[in-house]
């Protein structure tokens, strides 16, 4: 399952449309870049993508403009 399906529903509509489509992943680190209106949301976030993928270990947040 990947980490936006996981998120559907549990974030409002507007917040769910500015979930980036990809992120990077270098061994078990996951790096995302968010916009600032999701910075309340980066734990589940974080939760979703180590769910969403079990050899990720640490989510690093990019936060965007």
């Amino acid at each position: 399952m990947q980490y936006r399906e996981i998120l559907k529903e549990k974030l409002p509509e507007k917040e769910f449309a500015l979930l980036p489509r990809s992120f990077d992943v270098i061994g078990d680190i996951a790096i995302i870049e968010l916009p600032r209106e999701l910075s309340k949301r980066t734990k589940a976030i974080g939760a979703a993508i180590m769910e969403s993928l079990h050899n990720v270990k640490v989510v690093a947040v990019e936060q965007g403009a």
